[in-house]
């Protein structure tokens, strides 16, 4: 039997080549070690100094049930306080106002207790656009009106029978104007046109103003007006 013949095939480099070749590996060993050793270093930090979750963004705080207003000058002192009502109930003791049952689940009911009007004499009083600078009324600007109701138009007068058509801060307008009254007596009311909410159409960082017989601004709370408080909570808020 024939055998095949072996063949061998030997490659031979030069030492130029060999030298060149043992450079390049080597090279390629100092990259890779220092990739390595950038790795472990980022491991390593990033454990000593972990990345803090971001702060969630803090809430918006409700809307206050409760809103107080108290004004007190030299012999007039009057204390009114706003509550909203949910779903007011008609075994309540104040009747809702015909008229202003626009919002008939939300309701604001108000409480008015005062001294110091002169018998024989009435006096008004207002929600009016601006918190008070200082202790100027004038500051407090014109009646809060959102719904551009007009006093003067002869067409459609303020009145109490029908409220819905008075400027929503004309609180004399739409409930009574303040009298001479007992000592301690509280005038009480419900207006669902009274939001107690920092907008257009709330009533929150604005201003009372009081009017005697001939529209002169007698009294107005300061720039704290209407502290507020949420009866789940101890503490009051002033603004």
């Amino acid at each position: 039997l024939l055998r095949a013949p072996r063949v061998t095939i030997s490659f031979s480099l030069s030492r130029a080549q060999c030298y060149k070749l043992s450079t390049h590996s080597a090279r390629l060993m100092s990259i890779r070690f220092w990739i390595t050793l950038v790795l472990l270093s980022v491991i390593v930090l990033t454990s000593a100094h972990p990345q803090k979750s971001p702060k969630p963004t803090p809430r918006r705080p409700p809307y206050p049930k409760i809103a107080k207003a108290t004004i007190s000058t030299p012999g007039f002192h009057a204390a009114l306080t706003f509550q909203l009502r949910i779903n007011p109930k008609a075994s309540d003791d104040i009747a809702p106002i015909p008229g202003l049952e626009n919002h008939p689940k939300r309701s604001t009911r108000v409480f008015v207790q005062y001294t110091g009007v002169p018998d024989g004499q009435n006096f008004t009083y207002h929600i009016h656009n601006k918190a008070i600078k200082g202790k100027d009324c004038k500051s407090a600007g014109q009646h809060w009106n959102p719904t551009h109701s007009s006093m003067d138009d002869p067409k459609r007068p303020c009145d109490h029978k029908n409220p819905g058509q008075c400027e929503s801060g004309d609180l004399s307008g739409k409930h009574g104007k303040l009298r001479n009254l007992p000592v301690g007596h509280l005038v009480a009311y419900y207006d669902s046109s009274l939001n107690l909410s920092y907008s257009r159409r709330g009533i929150l960082g604005k201003s009372v103003v009081i009017h005697n017989e001939k529209g002169e601004r007698i009294a107005c709370v300061d720039s704290r007006f209407l502290a507020f408080c949420n009866p789940r909570k101890s503490h009051n808020k002033r603004l």
